[in-house]
């Protein structure tokens, strides 16, 4: 019916609340307050994301262990286990393999340049050749020839004659 042909079309526009008509006013009422509501959540869980969305809490001797992204180095994978290497030379051992740490990390400045490393782009001092040199020469990793071309697009590189 037409009716539900409607309310699937607005679904698709994530409404907070959907009247139909006839309605009464006590209904409007209730659904306004539950837009409020749904708004409000909707904030929280958003302040919430952008309180987090420089760090990652990474789980350290029982307890959760906040890690700036900025701090991280690059994450080294070793079967199903990750070594977070950070800017000050401490290194963590997180039971996680690289893939999902990459989705849970969500961050675009990490680059994964090989099977095994994901580097934070803001440490990357040098590239020579197939080498990256991170965090003033203290790690260097091998980049994978098929990722080359991609970790080389992600800066601007100047052009000499």
């Amino acid at each position: 019916n037409s009716e539900s042909l409607t309310v699937k079309r607005a679904s698709g526009s994530r409404p907070a609340v959907f009247l139909l008509k006839p309605f009464r006013l006590n209904e409007v009422a209730i659904n306004i307050d539950l837009a409020i509501e749904n708004f409000k959540e909707e904030l929280d869980f958003e302040k919430a994301n952008e309180l987090a969305k420089d760090s990652i809490f990474i789980p350290l001797n029982y307890a959760y262990q906040r890690i700036r992204k900025d701090d991280i180095v690059m994450i080294k994978a070793d079967g199903s286990y990750a070594e977070v290497a950070l800017d000050d030379g401490r290194k963590h051992q997180v039971s996680i393999n690289l893939k999902n740490f990459t989705r849970q990390l969500d961050d675009d400045g990490f680059l994964r340049v090989s099977r095994k490393h994901l580097v934070n782009s803001k440490h990357i001092d040098r590239i020579d050749g197939n080498t990256l040199y991170l965090n003033g020469d203290l790690y260097s990793i091998l980049i994978s020839r098929s990722k080359r071309g991609e970790i080389l697009d992600q800066f601007p590189i100047l052009k000499t004659s």
